[in-house]
């Protein structure tokens, strides 16, 4: 359990890096246009959340390798499927959405439509995420999951460095 700690610890700094850097290279205004979007992308992943968490007792007492390999299989096609149809979403309808929660507010936050589509790509793949996370943690990987993720974290915090103060929250998103 102490790696899975570590995992959590490290995810919770991973995912408010960016907001951190910007906020002290930028300010609060690139700040409440990136969050904004981000909140929305936040909400959008949660499907996956969800259908990964009620899967996991399933994967987790499945002795059957064959027939564990086929939820898993199925259910990587199911996200891909849904990750895809988020992303695709994202493109069409971001300029509604930023609208909507902006409301009377939304010409200040039109940047956040781009923003908001940019992170529609990563559904795609924080719907796998979910799922490997699982699986890693079924297989008892946990020390790799710990290994990888503090990797994540030193490239996601490099990155963000060399790259927000020129590109500001574009950067943050991709």
């Amino acid at each position: 359990s102490l790696p899975m700690g570590g995992v959590l610890v490290l995810f919770s700094i991973y995912n408010r890096l960016d907001t951190v850097i910007l906020q002290a290279l930028k300010g609060s205004s690139e700040v409440g246009i990136y969050g904004l979007s981000y909140r929305i992308y936040e909400v959008l992943i949660l499907g996956a959340f969800y259908l990964t968490n009620s899967l996991f007792p399933i994967l987790a007492k499945e002795k059957d390798q064959l027939y564990f390999r086929k939820i898993y299989q199925k259910t990587v096609d199911v996200l891909i499927m849904g990750g895809l149809t988020v992303f695709l979403g994202t493109l069409f309808f971001a300029p509604l959405a930023i609208k909507v929660v902006a409301f009377k507010r939304a010409a200040e936050f039109s940047q956040s439509v781009s923003l908001l589509q940019i992170l529609g790509l990563a559904t795609i793949f924080s719907y796998l995420n979910h799922l490997t996370g699982s699986a890693i943690i079924i297989l008892g990987k946990q020390r790799k999951y710990l290994l990888i993720s503090f990797s994540a974290l030193i490239f996601n915090l490099v990155t963000n460095l060399l790259l927000i103060p020129q590109y500001s929250f574009y950067a943050a998103a991709w």
